[in-house]
């Protein structure tokens, strides 16, 4: 019985997120600290397998050219690869993020399991902010599982709000229709 309830579940299952935003430039200056350095991936062999395996990364990335970008985070000291994250423009066109009425949309943000909790994430989306705005856009949006308390401590901490509450249907990996931003 747990096996088919586990089959079913990877072929659908409902989600339930919270859309949150930030309003540019980000005022909370003391996430950024010099540890990191947050590098827009030119080549495709700095991806790492995080919240998106690497060839979904690749795929959208090559199909979203220029309306998606993808930066890696560095520890300076070691050079070692200890994040990721993505943001798609207005414009962009999977089907999970129709980027229309918004400017960017952070959607793949992980830190990697051994380095969590040591406020990688929140200097990785300072940054990421400062380069946003550096492009003249005003917010940007993210989505968090309504269950992920860590995620959203996370991102509260860096300025994000919860904008609205969003369930969608998850068939086959894929989310159906997810919000039309």
């Amino acid at each position: 019985m747990l096996l088919i309830k586990q089959i079913a579940k990877s072929i659908l299952s409902i989600r339930r997120h919270y859309i949150m935003k930030l309003l540019l430039p980000p005022k909370n200056n003391q996430l950024n600290n010099n540890k990191y350095n947050l590098l827009l991936i030119k080549d495709e062999s700095d991806l790492i397998d995080g919240t998106y395996t690497v060839s979904l990364q690749k795929r959208l990335i090559n199909k979203n050219l220029g309306y998606c970008e993808t930066y890696i985070c560095k520890e300076k000291a070691t050079d070692e690869n200890v994040g990721i994250v993505s943001v798609m423009y207005k414009g962009g066109n999977e089907l999970e993020y129709r980027i229309r009425n918004i400017e960017a949309f952070i959607y793949n943000l992980m830190v990697i399991p051994s380095r969590r909790g040591n406020g990688i994430a929140g200097n990785m989306l300072h940054q990421l902010a400062e380069s946003l705005t550096r492009k003249s856009i005003t917010n940007v949006y993210l989505a968090v599982s309504q269950d992920n308390y860590s995620a959203i401590k996370a991102y509260n901490k860096a300025g994000f709000d919860i904008v609205s509450k969003k369930t969608f249907v998850r068939f086959l990996r894929v989310n159906l229709p997810y919000h039309c931003l």
